[in-house]
């Protein structure tokens, strides 16, 4: 499926973690998607600046590293 209503390209590579599917866009909006074939979105966070990395999960926190800054959620 297509990440619909997404108003940028997504440069990123998407990380799986907790049955949910993250994808970062280059305009800095993540992307959580229910993982399963009816790719439902559970929630769409606008980090306010540009994104170019790849998530990373480690013991139960995403990383999202910005253009200016790294992010932590749990």
């Amino acid at each position: 499926g297509r990440l619909r209503n997404v108003a940028s390209r997504i440069y990123a590579s998407p990380v799986a973690a907790a049955g949910k599917i993250y994808f970062v866009t280059e305009s800095g909006h993540v992307v959580i998607r229910k993982a399963g074939a009816d790719h439902e979105v559970l929630g769409v966070h606008d980090l306010g600046e540009d994104c170019y990395a790849t998530p990373a999960v480690v013991e139960g926190t995403l990383y999202v590293r910005t253009v200016k800054r790294l992010w932590a959620f749990r």
